[in-house]
């Protein structure tokens, strides 16, 4: 056998997909075998340019390789991907010292090399282990690859290395890997893994919370195309929203306004009103967010189904929400109507926020506040976060230097840095155009960089149907849940983590005992044999509750890679038959010692969801003759005592409109003003407090809440006050528009806002011109910029500026003449400036007419006579000019 054929042989344990690609043509013309000193084989390849570089050392690529593998260390576990193969030399070496400490990514662009590769040196010990992973071509499929490693092998990183000749041979294929796919995939996952690692338990308790609310809320089907054509401004919660938030109150009916949940409260204090709120964040303290805000009625909400239960369970207006890849939704949503998904890629609420615009037909997409770093060494706008001044100070002294919209230096945290790859893989995806109108913050590549003010005033112009009122209308048609099948369903899964819990309990308590009898004696006595029969069986009930199973996934994930990385099938092929009991022993007991551990938490938050569906299907179909207002107090009270706020408060309205706004009973007047304290709407409670005193005066109950809603109220109103009271922007000049352009490079933009202040008078007309001429400068449009700069040279024929720069256009056109004329009647008007004088003589120089520039570096010495740098200047151009002639 061939050490191809052997090779190849070894390819179909692992690698089925490459012993197809290697039975199909590959040409390696541009492939030179030679040999080393040592004798091993080397390669000599031939590049699209027509170069021919060397693979491999020319004297012994193969202790080469081995001292590169030295260096490079699998302790800790993780995955290293080797960028370029090669003979595959250094891949062997590293495969040699693998063991089962952690797994290996080797990727090689040319299939020409591989096929060589795979003809000239015996791969079999790198083809043959499952913690190898080999891909070839320019199609193939990293960050899967990657992403399949990490969650079978684990381990605390992901390493890329780099063989320096495959990147000579094909920069850009490999840097385009190693940058675009491996990099940002890699920062994306490890963050989602730690994400899911962290806050599983809090995902799967907070879905399950929300099963109540989900049922009552619309999907976001309802919303699909519902604005087509409007634009939609998204408002992040970064440090530079503090420059442009008054703006917004002109953005109000003429776009849609999707605000962060992080910045309700500062905008709300300010006046403005959002018109969605996006909520993803399971997190507890996030609830903070909405804490001592009066939230308006009409501002609608969409939540995450894993999003914090706090935030859906106390929000006063209309909710949507979209559907999720998560388990326990998963498992119910055939439970009720389709409710439709703007889940995609989502890592913050705004990336939410963007697939919600998306999805809602807006265009454009402007992005507000959208910093992605740190800005004047914040991370969010004050008053707009739940952080501590500490902790933002902490992650601010953390963070890694980039460059921000004016090419200036700033700090970002490499969370931030992966929003932003998600954001321009959105951006890159949507067919409509968006604008970063943060106005600071890092650039999004694929958006236009543009001034909040300028972009309402070119897409927002026409008022249209108002947001809020479309949003309402969505809510007219109620959906109701299929509960026969909901009912069932959930009991079916609590009998069976019932019977589940029960098993692992028993299971645990047989495998402790086994384990004992392990540990006294190294033979299988009868004792343990029949101890094995009895677990086995059990086992062999596990799978029948297989559904309640999947649903662990989100809350304890670290079970889940376990049962991916523990494979039932290796421990079946271990020969020895004690080895193999022992490790059968010991993956149970960590097994059904992790299901002990969290089944009972499961199996709680269910029984009470099981409680909250009866008792709110037992209120939507209450029956019976009741006086007016009763049927509604009653439910009010019971969707209170489910934490169903909302249903309560619209129970409550109806009751109060039935009673002419008087509650007919103590207990009633109490819940009309708790429920709206409970929806964070404390203007109403406040207002219901002080009609309720006057239905009961003097009750010490009623004083005692009426003093909860006012103290509210009086925090509220100290935010407002505390906030910036102005409710619009002063305009910004254009001229100060146009540097703000300038600054980002986008100059056709700072040309309209220079020749706008040009035109528009003011005082500042030179100045404007003279701008505007640099713009056309910039853009290369030569004759625009010249009619400019005539245009300044009326407006201030004394600017100096514009002689130098009509001069300098002179010579790039190569009329000295003219531009020395230019040049002398700047000097004049400038008065001998020495600087500018200085800077004429080093423009001519430059071009080549040092004999000119004399007379400049004279002017200028006139006014500083002696100075040591324009005399040493003066005399390299005059030697230039008197070159000595060499004696006979």
């Amino acid at each position: 056998m061939t050490i191809y054929e052997k090779n190849l042989e070894a390819l179909k344990q692992h690698h089925p997909e490459l012993v197809e690609l290697m039975e199909a043509p590959i040409s390696t013309d541009h492939i030179q075998v030679v040999q080393a000193e040592s004798g091993a084989h080397r390669l000599m390849v031939e590049t699209a340019s027509g170069e021919t570089l060397a693979v491999h050392n020319a004297v012994d690529p193969e202790q080469v390789a081995q001292d590169s593998a030295d260096q490079i260390s699998f302790d800790g576990g993780g995955v290293v991907v080797l960028f370029g193969m090669g003979l595959g030399y250094l891949s062997k070496a590293l495969s040699h010292q693998l063991e089962d400490k952690g797994s290996l990514l080797v990727y090689e662009a040319d299939p020409g090399i591989f096929k060589m590769a795979l003809k000239l040196v015996d791969l079999t010990p790198l083809l043959t282990s499952p913690r190898i992973k080999v891909l070839v071509g320019p199609d193939a499929d990293l960050a899967s690859a990657c992403y399949r490693f990490l969650i079978f092998y684990g381990g605390g990183y992901v390493r890329a290395v780099r063989y320096e000749p495959a990147f000579r041979l094909n920069p850009p294929l490999y840097q385009a890997k190693l940058e675009k796919e491996f990099t940002q995939f890699t920062n994306a996952t490890m963050m989602n893994i730690a994400t899911l690692d962290r806050f599983g338990p809090l995902f799967s308790r907070s879905l399950v919370e929300a099963i109540p609310h989900i049922i009552g809320a619309k999907g976001v089907n309802h919303l699909k195309d519902r604005f087509s054509g409007l634009p939609a401004i998204l408002v992040a919660a970064g440090p530079s929203l503090q420059t442009n938030v008054h703006h917004l109150h002109e953005a109000k009916g003429r776009s849609v306004i999707i605000a962060a949940d992080t910045v309700l409260g500062y905008l709300l204090a300010r006046g403005v009103k959002p018109d969605l709120v996006i909520s993803v964040d399971a997190q507890e303290l996030t609830y903070s967010k909405y804490e001592g805000v009066d939230i308006p009625d009409d501002v609608a909400l969409l939540f995450h189904p894993s999003c914090n239960d706090q935030i859906f369970k106390h929000f006063p207006g209309p909710k949507f929400v979209t559907e999720t890849f998560m388990p326990t939704y998963r498992w119910l949503k055939h439970c009720w109507p389709a409710k439709g998904t703007i889940e995609g890629e989502n890592q913050c609420q705004m990336h939410m926020g963007f697939n919600l615009a998306q999805w809602m037909g807006c265009a454009p997409i402007i992005i507000v506040g959208q910093d992605l770093c740190y800005t004047g060494d914040r991370m969010h706008v004050k008053g707009g976060t739940y952080l501590t001044e500490e902790a933002e100070a902490l992650y601010v002294s953390q963070g890694l230097l980039t460059r921000n919209i004016f090419g200036e230096p700033v700090r970002t945290y490499p969370t931030f840095w992966n929003y932003k790859v998600t954001f321009e893989k959105k951006i890159k995806a949507f067919s409509g155009s968006v604008y970063n109108a943060t106005e600071g913050g890092l650039p999004l590549e694929g958006a236009e960089i543009c001034r909040l003010e300028d972009a309402l005033a070119e897409f927002c112009a026409e008022k249209g149907d108002h947001v809020s009122s479309v949003l309402r209308a969505c809510l007219e048609t109620p959906e109701l849940p299929f509960w026969d099948v909901l009912v069932v369903e959930l009991g079916d899964r609590v009998r069976d983590f019932q019977r589940l819990e029960r098993v692992s309990r028993h299971l645990c308590r047989l495998l402790e005992e086994m384990a004992r009898l392990r540990k006294e004696s190294k033979e299988i006595t009868d004792n343990l044999v029949r101890l094995t029969n009895r677990a086995e069986r059990l086992t062999n009930l596990v799978p029948r509750y297989s559904k309640a199973l999947g649903l662990l996934q989100f809350v304890n994930f670290s079970l889940e890679l376990f049962m991916c990385r523990e494979d039932t099938g290796a421990i079946d092929a271990v020969e020895d038959p004690e080895e193999k009991l022992d490790k059968q022993i010991e993956r149970g007991q960590r097994y059904y010692g992790d299901l002990v551990r969290v089944v009972p938490s499961v199996l709680e938050g269910l029984v009470r969801l099981q409680g909250r569906l009866e008792t709110l299907r037992e209120l939507e179909t209450l029956q019976g003759p009741y006086c007016p207002g009763e049927r509604e107090l009653l439910q009010a009270i019971g969707y209170q005592s489910s934490e169903l706020f909302d249903r309560a408060g619209e129970r409550m309205t109806s009751y109060l409109q039935e009673k002419g706004g008087r509650p007919s009973t103590l207990h009633a007047a109490k819940l009309a003003i708790e429920i709206p304290l409970q929806l964070n709407q404390v203007g109403l409670a406040l207002e219901r407090a002080q009609r309720a005193l006057e239905c009961f005066p003097g009750n010490p109950e009623l004083e005692t809440v009426h003093g909860r809603a006012r103290d509210a109220w009086q925090k509220w109103h100290t935010k407002i006050e505390s906030a910036d009271s102005s409710r619009t922007r002063p305009h910004v000049p254009c001229l100060e528009a146009g540097d703000f352009y300038y600054r980002v490079k986008n100059y056709r933009r700072s040309a309209e806002k220079y020749r706008q202040a040009a035109t528009d008078g003011g005082g500042s007309e030179g100045e404007a011109w003279y701008r505007l001429a640099k713009a056309y400068q910039m853009l290369g449009e030569h004759e625009e910029a010249i009619q400019a700069l005539e245009q300044g040279l009326l407006a201030n024929p004394a600017d100096s500026r514009i002689y130098f720069d009509l001069g300098v256009m002179a010579l790039e056109t190569n009329r000295l003449e003219v531009g020395e004329r230019f040049f002398v009647k700047g000097a004049d008007v400038s008065l001998e400036d020495p600087v500018y004088c200085e800077a004429v003589a080093a423009v001519l120089c430059a071009a080549g007419a040092p004999l000119q520039a004399i007379p400049f570096y004279e002017r200028a010495l006139g006014q500083c006579p002696g100075d040591p740098d324009l005399l040493r200047k003066i005399s390299e151009a005059y030697q230039s000019v008197f070159t000595p002639v060499a004696s006979a």
